[in-house]
């Protein structure tokens, strides 16, 4: 049997196989890499643009926006897995706050499966609102978890200053402050205890007091808790999933 030794061309040919597959895996990794860089720049604004939409925000509001893991099989799958957002300076009702938040399952239609935002209140506008809701505190300060308060109490004519500490919750959508104790003239009562001393005038003093929130938010957004921070409340509120695509979602609320 006669084995024929292979040529210059069948050994050149063999010799460049490799270089020919090296260079076509790293022309296939340049292509995905460029397009996952383009997926996660074009990504950012889509998701900010229906952010705007569910917050009502004007159409040049700077939102930063980023995506989890990578963003093309997530583009192809027209379905973002998990995104963060942050905003300053954001308008809602009459107030203003610096907003962040979460969401899960975001379709590029706008819907979203989950979505959550936390809101950065400052004393002088929840001090705005609880004067408009009627409550009778002249002054709140914030920490330690509760927010203080100064009122009086007009006992026969004589007004009588009272410091409270007040707890403030969420009820129904709305804040509510609930006095936990209070300093009369040095002396530091339960609200119990002041109701037992003062009976039923201690009620206007004493609280509970809801502050309507509802209508400072859109009727997408659902208050759910609020915590105290030292420059004033941190609150949280869920979205409704479809608040970007349904207008009446994006509608004020109100405290009717």
């Amino acid at each position: 049997m006669t084995v024929e030794a292979p040529t210059a061309g069948t050994r050149t040919r063999r010799r460049r196989w490799p270089w020919v597959l090296a260079v076509i895996g790293v022309a296939i990794v340049a292509i995905v890499v460029a397009a996952e860089l383009i997926a996660r720049s074009l990504v950012p604004g889509i998701v900010a643009e229906k952010l705007r939409a569910a917050l009502s925000l004007p159409a040049d509001h700077p939102v930063q926006v980023e995506v989890d893991g990578w963003a093309l099989p997530q583009v192809i799958a027209q379905r973002l897995d998990h995104v963060t957002a942050s905003s300053d300076a954001v308008t809602l009702g009459t107030l203003t706050a610096d907003i962040s938040g979460a969401a899960d399952g975001v379709t590029f239609d706008g819907g979203m499966e989950s979505a959550r935002i936390s809101a950065d209140i400052s004393a002088e506008q929840i001090l705005a609102l609880v004067s408009e809701a009627g409550v009778p505190l002249e002054d709140v300060t914030f920490g330690d978890d509760v927010v203080t308060g100064s009122t009086t109490l007009t006992v026969f004519g004589q007004r009588i200053p009272i410091s409270l500490t007040l707890v403030p919750a969420v009820t129904d959508g709305d804040l509510q402050l609930t006095a936990e104790s209070a300093d009369i003239g040095g002396i530091t009562l339960t609200a119990d205890g002041v109701r037992e001393r003062f009976g039923n005038l201690a009620n206007g003093v004493i609280g509970p007091w809801p502050v309507c929130l509802r209508g400072q938010l859109p009727m997408g957004v659902h208050l759910t808790t609020v915590t105290v921070s030292p420059d004033g409340l941190v609150g949280t509120a869920d979205l409704d999933g479809r608040i970007a695509l349904d207008p009446a979602l994006q509608a004020m609320g109100t405290c009717d």
